[in-house]
């Protein structure tokens, strides 16, 4: 990644997609697929910009979507592939779309079993998605199977759900995790779902979700699900990361607007803002910046320029001083930054671009003023 340390020609702020972190993210789920016998989604409510799909597409076996808007995006550009759909909030008038659009559809409550089951099962195989109440993650904002879920049928009352059912299901559904590199945590949940599961009971297909990242971890512990799955089940097994494909390809480029001190720290305003990354502030999280180390003798309070004080992305530590028009880097941001930045303050929306393998960089997508004020106008906008 030589680009990183010459941004200078880089228009700021940037949203920067590159190529060999994505095609790495690739290799190592494409390769725990394989070994696992089972097939590869891509959860497109991590990032859905059309160039990161075109490429993704040939690699993958569908993409799941979470929204009829998302379903119409995917199909629209890729009109025979898989797509998966499941969703907490589902309109009745909505069903007839999704189900044109989606192969795959599993719902998420027993009152959606009743109301859409057979309408789905018309058009789509049809499915449920569980709560399998096993939970590896410690942050409850994170956290699928919490006490008082929304997500999914209590794994205690699928056997009712499926006897009252208007149609057999043919699939089941689950996602569990979070940013989980332990596929042993997942095999806990394949038990625990095999085990409530009746006797006899055969499906198609077994969506065993996303949460997790494709590392050096082994994969045995995936292979071994994914064969119990088969044996017991009959089923195919599916897997749909989102941000384990994507997290580790962006970066967000920012430049350095103004240095001062206050209370003896040293504040660097950033022409990007928390809202650009919008899960510094909703999941405390601080992504980290090229080039920053513990040991750095020069610590900045890196903020972003909206009029909000929280809009702080933390204290970094660098080995040199920052200057006005220095660029900063954030790393690891490909997931859910563009899906959620807003521009509050008009603060614009970060150029996205991608790095290709070579070096070159390729400007994607630009917003301007005109992008901002079409948001606020009404149908009939009067002349500004």
């Amino acid at each position: 990644m030589e680009w990183i340390s010459s941004t200078d020609t880089i228009e700021t702020p940037a949203l920067i997609y590159d190529e060999n972190k994505l095609w790495c993210s690739l290799d190592a789920a494409l390769l725990a697929r394989d070994k696992a016998g089972s097939k590869l989604l891509y959860a497109v409510k991590a990032a859905s910009p059309i160039f990161i799909l075109d490429r993704l597409a040939p690699h993958l076996d569908g993409f799941s979507v979470s929204s009829l808007f998302e379903a119409k995006l995917v199909r629209g550009r890729f009109p025979d592939v898989e797509v998966h759909f499941t969703s907490p909030g589902i309109r009745d008038a909505e069903v007839h779309g999704l189900g044109r659009l989606c192969q795959f559809v599993a719902v998420n409550s027993r009152s959606q079993v009743h109301r859409y089951a057979t309408e789905f099962a018309c058009v789509s195989s049809f499915g449920v998605r569980v709560n399998t109440r096993i939970s590896h993650v410690d942050d409850e904002r994170y956290n699928p199977c919490r006490p008082g879920s929304k997500l999914g049928i209590p794994l205690e009352e699928l056997p009712k759900v499926m006897a009252e059912s208007p149609v057999p299901p043919e699939g089941l559904h689950f996602h569990t995790n979070s940013d989980s590199t332990d596929f042993g945590e997942l095999l806990t949940n394949v038990e625990a779902l095999l085990g409530a599961v009746p006797n006899g009971c055969r499906f198609k297909w077994v969506n065993l979700g996303g949460g997790y990242l494709f590392g050096d971890d082994s994969a045995t512990p995936l292979v071994t699900a994914c064969a119990m799955i088969r044996e017991r089940l009959g089923a195919t097994v599916y897997l749909e990361p989102g941000a384990g494909l994507i997290r580790a390809a962006g970066f967000l480029v920012a430049s350095v607007l103004d240095i001062f001190d206050v209370d003896g720290r040293n504040i660097a305003v950033l022409d990007t803002t928390v809202n650009h990354i919008p899960e510094v502030l909703e999941f405390d999280y601080k992504p980290e910046v090229y080039g920053t180390t513990d040991n750095g003798i020069f610590a900045y309070d890196l903020v972003g320029s909206t009029c909000l004080a929280g809009d702080v992305f933390g204290t970094y530590r660098l080995p040199e001083p920052l200057d006005v028009g220095d660029r900063v880097v954030f790393e690891e941001v490909g997931a859910y930054a563009l899906a959620k930045a807003h521009r509050f303050n008009g603060v614009n929306l970060p150029t996205v671009g991608y790095m290709d393998s070579s070096g070159r960089y390729e400007i994607q997508k630009t917003f301007d003023y005109a992008d901002y004020s079409r948001y606020w106008e009404s149908d009939e906008a009067l002349p500004v």
